[in-house]
C-alpha cells in the first residue's frame, strides 16, 4: 500500500545542500521534510522523537559516517528506509552502503524528478540506483568476477585438487590437523600429508604463508 504523505529526514553536513534539498521538495504534494540532521548521532536522536518513512542519508558526515549510521538505523528501527545521497561513487562505498541496509543510492547531481521519483520509490519499499551509480556496480561486479577468473586460474596452474582447497580454507579458519581429520572423516595422518603436498604446490613454508596465498587467491570468506 503506498504511503500517502512520505516524512522525510534530511542529514547532510552542509547546510547550502540542506537548504538546496529543502527547495527541490517543497513543491512535491506527498512529501513532508520534516526534520534535519548533520551527523549519524543527531539522525538517531531524531528517530527517537519522530516517525520517519525515509532518511536521504549523505556518507561523508562528522561524528558519525552515513554507511555506520545507516546500519545503526536498520538495526534499530527497521522500517525505516534509507536513501544515499552524495557524491561518492566508487564501487566498493557503494557496496558497503547497501550491505548496511540502503534501499537506494543517488548522486547529488540528480535532477528534482529523479530525487522525488527515487523518494517515492524507497518509501513504498522498492530499490532504487542512478544511472551513474548502476554503471558503476555493473563495472565493479566485472572488476570482480575477472578478479575470481585470475584466482581460479592461478588454482588451476598449481593443480589442487577439490579435497586440497577444503584442507586450505579449514586451516586458514584455524581448524589443527586433528580437528579437519575428524571433520573429514580422515586420519591426521592423512591430512598432514594433504598439507605437506599442498605447501609444495604453492611454493610456501609456513602457515602464514598458506594463509596468504589463501586471501590472494579468493579462498577466505
Amino acid at each position: 500500500m503506498a504511503i500517502e504523505r512520505i516524512k522525510i529526514l534530511l542529514a547532510d553536513d552542509h547546510q547550502l545542500i540542506l537548504d538546496g534539498i529543502n527547495l527541490l521538495l517543497k513543491d512535491a504534494p506527498d512529501i513532508d521534510i520534516v526534520d534535519e540532521a548533520n551527523h549519524g548521532d543527531e539522525v538517531l536522536d531524531v528517530l527517537t522523537r519522530r516517525k520517519i518513512d525515509v532518511i536521504l542519508m549523505d556518507i561523508n558526515m562528522p561524528v558519525k559516517d552515513g554507511i555506520t549510521t545507516t546500519r545503526e538505523v536498520k538495526e534499530h528501527y527497521p522500517d525505516v528506509k534509507v536513501l544515499a545521497l552524495t557524491m561518492v561513487k566508487e564501487g566498493p562505498i557503494i557496496t558497503k552502503m547497501l550491505d548496511a541496509g540502503a534501499s537506494g543510492y543517488i548522486l547529488k547531481n540528480t535532477s528534482k524528478d529523479e530525487l522525488i521519483s527515487a523518494i517515492r520509490k524507497v518509501a513504498n519499499g522498492s530499490k532504487y540506483f542512478s544511472s551513474d551509480v548502476s554503471e558503476e556496480m555493473m563495472n565493479n561486479f566485472a572488476a570482480t568476477k575477472e578478479k575470481m577468473k585470475a584466482a581460479n586460474a592461478t588454482i588451476q596452474k598449481d593443480h589442487l585438487t577439490t579435497r586440497e582447497i577444503e584442507i586450505i580454507k579449514l586451516i586458514v579458519e584455524g581448524y589443527s590437523n586433528a580437528e579437519i581429520a575428524e571433520k573429514l572423516i580422515r586420519s591426521p595422518r592423512t591430512v598432514d600429508t594433504h598439507r605437506t603436498n599442498i605447501m609444495k604446490k604453492i611454493n610456501v613454508h609456513n602457515i602464514a604463508g598458506l594463509i596468504k596465498y589463501a586471501m590472494a587467491n579468493g579462498l577466505t570468506e
